[in-house]
């Protein structure tokens, strides 16, 4: 299994957690190949002065260089971490075709039976979200589509075209306001998926971010023993 973790600039938290990953692996007799890179990193550099220290007190390598998220690391993943949500989704951004495997270190190493079921009633919600859509286009299509041409067409009535456009906005807005404030309560609800960032702190800050990101390998080890 090849995983490859994410985060700015490649020089705090992946490659703690890569080295850190690296280590358990190799104890644990684990087939598993780690790398890092950032999605903001200039190649080349090493590890952050601290990240080292802590990588040392963990027994952990610290020979590091700095790489920048690519196509070819995404290709060569079976698994992609990243630290944050914000991390995510520019990796999603530029390589959509591997949705399948991204995810927050948080969010993939996830066992709260709560917070899944959370994420689970999320997703059924959006769901529904986009069928009422669906439907709504599929029945209003038709009058939306003359409307529009009507609101091209005629600009004199423009004022009178935008009060029907909006009295539809108002009907569809009011099919999907339940499922769209349950979606935001059930977010406000779930934990942050994000790992702290150590960058610019003291020692004692970078030892946390790597104790937390091992509570979170220690969880991912486990999930990966069906691999």
């Amino acid at each position: 299994m090849n995983v490859l973790f994410v985060c700015t600039g490649n020089t705090c938290r992946s490659p703690m957690a890569e080295k850190m990953l690296r280590k358990m692996a190799k104890e644990k007799q684990l087939a598993i190949a780690v790398k890092s890179a950032g999605v903001a990193a200039i190649e080349g550099y090493p590890a952050s002065k601290h990240a080292r220290e802590v990588l040392k007190e963990y027994g952990a390598e610290t020979d590091h260089l700095t790489s920048k998220v690519n196509k070819e690391l995404m290709k060569w993943a079976n698994l992609v971490l990243t630290m944050t949500t914000g991390h995510k989704e520019l990796v999603l951004s530029q390589f959509p075709e591997e949705a399948h495997k991204v995810f927050t270190l948080k969010e993939y190493t996830r066992e709260s039976i709560q917070e899944i079921e959370h994420q689970k009633k999320i997703e059924q919600l959006y769901t529904i979200v986009e069928e009422k859509k669906s439907s709504f286009l599929k029945e209003f299509q038709g009058e939306l589509n003359r409307l529009q041409e009507q609101y091209t067409y005629f600009q004199g009535k423009l004022k009178e075209i935008e009060q029907e456009l909006e009295s539809y906005q108002i009907k569809l807005n009011d099919m999907i306001r339940e499922e769209l404030q349950e979606i935001k309560r059930l977010e406000r609800e779930l934990p942050s998926l994000d790992v702290a960032d150590p960058f610019g702190g003291n020692l004692e800050i970078y030892r946390n971010t790597a104790k937390e990101i091992e509570n979170y390998l220690v969880k991912l080890i486990s999930k990966t023993h069906s691999f």
